[in-house]
């Protein structure tokens, strides 16, 4: 089992101060985890064999798009190969980092012409999700030359990892036209790498996680809180968030 789980790290949450990139790993990764073991043990006990999982992160494409180094995203890399270590499930999961087998030269970047971006029409929406995941404001130009450049440089990642993906299922947070879904979280339709996975309280006045994003940040008030006797040591604190 392939799945997709972003460039590497977690976009900011705060539209006035995006810079809040974020490289540590947390309850959206340990969910992730959570799923793929509960769903080993379920296949093992109809298939001996079970299951195994590949993690994927695109952080070549980061550099290209977003401008991150691989030195921070492969450091995100190594906190998430001890969670799973903590977990004691190294050898039904892994991760399969871009970084570690392919290099910038493998990708033929051609240039975004011109009239593409004159022609392009950016909602707010897009510009704001290319803001959270840049770390800081960019011009509606520079915003729609990074989406087409998101584009052509997803298809030569899913074009390399090809030969990976022949001798297995390929999976996505959300369905698309060519993979199937893998919920990072029970009742999660989301993109954890889109902002972070907090606890808060629902109607029934029960914990529930849900994904805080730039576009509900501002109806939350949150509190960092630690569990060391609980949590895993990769994952210094959960962050509690209250409706204002």
């Amino acid at each position: 089992m392939y799945l997709d789980l972003g460039p590497g790290y977690h976009a900011a949450l705060q539209k006035q101060d995006p810079r809040q990139l974020s490289f540590d790993v947390g309850l959206g990764e340990l969910f992730v985890l959570y799923q793929m073991k509960g769903f080993i043990e379920r296949a093992t006990e109809i298939y001996p064999p079970g299951a195994k999982f590949n993690i994927i992160i695109d952080n070549v494409c980061a550099v290209f798009v977003n401008d991150i180094s691989t030195h921070d995203t492969e450091n995100y890399c190594s906190k998430f190969r001890e969670l799973i270590r903590e977990l004691d499930i190294r050898d039904e999961v892994k991760l399969l980092v871009e970084s570690e087998h392919f290099s910038t030269s493998d990708y033929d970047v051609k240039p975004i012409p011109e009239e593409k971006i004159r022609s392009y029409q950016l909602t707010q929406d897009e510009h704001e999700n290319v803001e959270r995941f840049l770390g800081h404001s960019c011009s509606p130009e520079d915003a729609i030359r990074r989406i087409l450049l998101y584009r052509q440089i997803g298809d030569r990642t899913d074009e390399l990892f090809n030969n990976f993906f022949k001798n297995g299922v390929h999976m996505t947070q959300r369905a698309s036209k060519t993979t199937i879904c893998f919920r990072p979280f029970p009742g999660g339709d989301s993109r954890i790498q889109s902002g972070k996975v907090v606890l808060g309280l629902n109607s029934k006045n029960k914990l529930y996680p849900f994904l805080m994003t730039s576009t509900n940040y501002e109806k939350f008030k949150c509190k960092e809180l630690t569990f060391p006797e609980i949590l895993p040591k990769s994952i210094r604190e959960i962050t509690y968030a209250q409706t204002k």
